[in-house]
C-alpha cells in the first residue's frame, strides 16, 4: 500500500507536469484541500520530500514546491529547453509527454504523430533523456529505434525484429525493457 507521502509526491508531480496553473510550483493549501488533510501535516510531508531531494521549495509566501532541476556546470539541465517551441507550439505536447513518462508505477505508451521531417526522432529522444533526468530510466537504460519504412516490403522481418517468436529475449520489446523503444513510421507497416 502506498504511503501518504508517496501519494502526495505523485500528486505534486502530476500537477506540476500537466497543470499550467502550477508552472511556478504548488502550495501546501492546494495539496491539503485535495487530500483533505491538515496543512501542517502536508507541510511536514513536503519538507520530508525536500529533505529527500525529491522536491525543492521557494523562499516566498506562500511557499511553493517544485521538482528539482539538475545542474550541469552552471547551466540548468532541463531537457527540452533547447528545442524550438518549448514555450510555444510544443509546450502542450511536451507537457503531456512528460506526464506520460512520469506516470506512477510505469510509464505510458506515447503516440507521436507529425509530418515527415518535423523532428519526431528528436522529440522522442528528448523524452528519453527526460526520463533519464527524472530518474524514471537508469543512466544505462536502452534506447532502440526501428523504422518501419525500411520493412514496408518485408513485414515478416519487421515482426521478427519486434517480437522474435524463436526467442522472446531477442525481440526489441525485450531488449528495450527499462528504457525506450521508438517505432518510427508505423504508417508504412
Amino acid at each position: 500500500m502506498k504511503t501518504t507521502k508517496e501519494s502526495v509526491f505523485e500528486f505534486v508531480q502530476k500537477q506540476l507536469m500537466t497543470n499550467m496553473d502550477f508552472k511556478d510550483g504548488i502550495s501546501t493549501k492546494v495539496i491539503a484541500e485535495y487530500f483533505q488533510l491538515q496543512r501542517s501535516n502536508v507541510s511536514t510531508l513536503l519538507n520530508e520530500l525536500v529533505k529527500d531531494n525529491r522536491l525543492e521549495k521557494t523562499n516566498t509566501r506562500p511557499v511553493l514546491y517544485y521538482l528539482p532541476q539538475k545542474e550541469v556546470g552552471n547551466e540548468l539541465n532541463t531537457v527540452g529547453k533547447a528545442m524550438i517551441g518549448t514555450d510555444g507550439s510544443l509546450a502542450k505536447a511536451l507537457q503531456v509527454a512528460k506526464a506520460a513518462i512520469l506516470y506512477p508505477n510505469n510509464s505510458l505508451n506515447v503516440l507521436v504523430t507529425a509530418k515527415p521531417g518535423s523532428g519526431t526522432t528528436h522529440f522522442v529522444y528528448t523524452l528519453y533523456l527526460y526520463g533519464k533526468e527524472a530518474g524514471v530510466f537508469s543512466e544505462c537504460a536502452p534506447f532502440y529505434k526501428i523504422n518501419c519504412r525500411h520493412y514496408k516490403n518485408n513485414i515478416e522481418e519487421l515482426d521478427e525484429k519486434l517480437f522474435s517468436p524463436k526467442n522472446i529475449e531477442d525481440s526489441l520489446f525485450a531488449k528495450s525493457r527499462g528504457g525506450m523503444l521508438f517505432i518510427d513510421n508505423v504508417n508504412f507497416s
